[in-house]
């Protein structure tokens, strides 16, 4: 799949005289999760939305670059979890809605599963996935040591 960063796509378009679309555009459904342009078409269309196709996949890597950043960090900052202090504080500064914690559990499995089949699965669900940690970390005197035998 090929990608482009917004300056190739400008001057791709530029060398065709195109007019660029907005990324909003690129990233479309409409244009992101369909290749091929309709036989109507003509060949200057079809090659003007296979850039923007490319462009569309740029912004798909982009954004999984800057999750794999995060996620970097997230796991430098909160090796062990989020309590629920850092969890809420990590919220309002993403700007993002704080979930109860009885919800936390189904929110991480719903990401990790989510991981398995989207590009980028929900970032609420993505910052719960650390809160669980810290939860399960919480309730670590109720679980047995690592490498015990547990006898039913």
């Amino acid at each position: 799949m090929s990608t482009l960063s917004r300056e190739e796509y400008e001057r791709a378009c530029a060398e065709l005289d195109l007019s660029p679309m907005t990324d909003d555009e690129c990233f479309s459904p409409e244009i992101r999760e369909r290749l091929h342009a309709s036989p109507d078409q003509s060949f200057v269309e079809t090659i003007f939305r296979r850039l923007a196709h490319a462009r569309g996949w740029g912004i798909m890597h982009q954004l999984r670059e800057k999750r794999k950043q995060l996620r970097w960090e997230l796991g430098r900052r909160f090796a062990r979890g989020m309590s629920r202090r850092q969890y809420e504080e990590f919220c309002t500064e993403a700007s993002i809605q704080p979930a109860p914690d009885d919800a936390i559990r189904a929110m991480a499995a719903d990401y990790l599963a989510r991981e398995e089949t989207e590009d980028l699965p929900d970032f609420n669900l993505f910052v719960a996935n650390f809160r669980d940690q810290g939860i399960w970390r919480e309730s670590g005197s109720n679980r047995p040591e690592q490498g015990a035998i547990v006898s039913r």
